[in-house]
């Protein structure tokens, strides 16, 4: 894997990302929460409700972000491991709670408009682009129309099309073959270190978006409806 992106020289613009050699792709393939979109503090607002409500359980944006990239599932489990304890509610009924309250808020998070720009630009170009995240389809769909993307993606790939979440490369696999497009000749966008890890596996560049991007608080991105 070839690092596709300079660091930043100066303080991290909001306004644009590197530009990729163009030449060298024939494909861009985004990551979704936290690379597109500024969904984290979202998801992390849903999660801690229903684990508050459901379970008596709070946790913090700490532990929350020092997994980033994780899939809820992996999380909750990590939570019994770490606490030595089950939920009160099975793991599997608060996931599908999250999911649901998910699915009804995801048009509400903040697009990064930087990231945007590269797709745009991207269509402009001719290349083609995918999504492909280790969100459920559902919540992921529901992101990309609420957004208002749908338009500037050939593909949308997540956990649900291969059944395995970053770091194996799968779901990056499966947006190179959904727009016909080799490995090598796909750059991915990602905000995770497991995401970058499993761009590695599947033989990509990948561009960190992370110094590039400002990233809001749970307080400053997400309202009172939560």
């Amino acid at each position: 894997m070839r690092e596709a992106a300079h660091q930043p020289t100066s303080t991290p613009s909001v306004t644009s990302l590197p530009m990729p050699d163009w030449e060298r792709y024939d494909a861009l393939l985004f990551d979704w929460d936290g690379t597109l979109v500024d969904s984290q503090p979202l998801n992390y607002a849903v999660l801690a409700q229903v684990l508050r409500e459901w379970c008596q359980v709070d946790i913090t944006w700490r532990w929350y972000t020092a997994a980033r990239g994780t899939r809820t599932p992996e999380r909750l489990r990590q939570w019994e491991q770490d606490n030595d304890r089950t939920l009160a509610v099975p793991a599997d009924e608060v996931f599908a709670e999250v999911r649901a309250r998910l699915a009804d808020r995801a048009g509400d998070v903040r697009v990064f408009e930087p990231v945007r720009a590269i797709a745009i630009q991207a269509r402009a170009r001719g290349l083609r682009t995918a999504i492909a995240t280790g969100a459920e389809r559902e919540v992921a769909l529901a992101g990309v129309r609420g957004t208002g993307l749908s338009e500037l993606f050939d593909a949308v790939v997540t956990f649900d099309d291969v059944g395995l979440g970053k770091p194996d490369p799968g779901i990056f696999l499966a947006a190179a073959l959904a727009v016909s497009v080799a490995p090598q000749r796909c750059l991915v966008l990602e905000d995770s270190g497991i995401g970058i890890r499993a761009a590695a596996a599947a033989g990509m560049d990948v561009l960190d978006v992370r110094p590039y991007l400002p990233y809001s608080a749970p307080c400053q991105a997400v309202s009172s409806k939560v």
